[in-house]
């Protein structure tokens, strides 16, 4: 038998280049669905500490020579503090501490047919994740600002659709039943509040372990019943809570279908 099931992966990373996979391509596919299946991506683990480079083939659908890709880029981009264009002759170490996400680096960059461009960015791993976190938080305060939500008693939750992330991660027993259900009791005083200013309907979403797929054993459908009766309790009047099997990919008349005012559960976060 082999020492290890993924060979390439435990070899030292002092003296070799890696192959790797990448759930990058993965990820573009979720957020522009678009593009699925219009981009492959792949990696290669090198032996310094800090630093990517993603190499780029793109392939228009009009010609485009290299200088007129660089203007557009530039005249185009809503987000020079996440994309950038470097002229020096820089090499890895010279972007650790870059905040950009996205440095393209111009000489790097190639024609490789009349619609054909090839080029090469840059980014900190660590530095520039962080400031993109810093410029979300600011986004979100300029967005917000003019409602003055500082808490939930700022807004309004009368006859609108609420979408609530909890935290239901409970400890479970060897039978699967829930050990301690203090997470859940944690998430009445929120839940009660929404639901005394009579919303449309409640969506509440937790993860549950740590599962690589779905995996029944990590459902979290056993929690439907403990917040049904948690909350019934607390409001003094028979409350249900209808769980969506479905989870992330639940359709619209799946959270509609138990009528005005209803609370459901969907699947684990992590089976997505």
């Amino acid at each position: 038998t082999e020492a290890h099931d993924k060979k390439r992966t435990n070899r030292s990373i002092f003296n070799n280049i890696i192959p790797h996979t990448t759930g990058a391509s993965k990820t573009v596919d979720w957020l522009f669905p678009e593009l699925k299946g219009k981009i492959k991506g792949t990696s290669i683990r090198v032996p310094i500490n800090n630093v990517s480079m993603v190499d780029i083939n793109l392939h228009f659908n009009e010609d485009i020579d290299k200088e007129d890709f660089f203007n557009q880029m530039n005249e185009k981009n809503r987000f020079p503090d996440v994309v950038q264009l470097h002229k020096g002759q820089a090499v890895s170490s010279d972007f650790i501490g870059f905040p950009a996400s996205s440095v393209v680096d111009y000489h790097s960059t190639f024609q490789l047919t009349d619609s054909g461009i090839k080029f090469s960015l840059w980014y900190d791993n660590e530095w520039s994740y962080c400031a993109q976190m810093i410029h979300m938080a600011r986004t979100m305060a300029e967005v917000n600002a003019p409602q003055r939500v500082r808490s939930i008693r700022d807004a309004s939750f009368t006859n609108k659709s609420v979408f609530m992330r909890v935290d239901f991660n409970c400890p479970l027993n060897d039978d699967g039943t829930v050990a301690d259900d203090f997470r859940v009791r944690a998430a009445l005083p929120t839940l009660r509040h929404i639901l005394k200013e009579g919303p449309s309907r409640v969506v509440l979403a937790s993860h549950l372990g740590r599962p690589k797929g779905a995996d029944p054993s990590c459902s979290t459908d056993r929690f439907a019943p403990i917040l049904a009766r948690l909350l019934s309790e607390a409001l003094g009047e028979e409350r249900s809570v209808t769980f969506v099997p479905s989870g992330l990919d639940a359709t619209e008349e799946e959270v509609s279908a138990a009528g005005n005012g209803a609370i459901y559960l969907l699947e684990n976060t992590r089976f997505h």
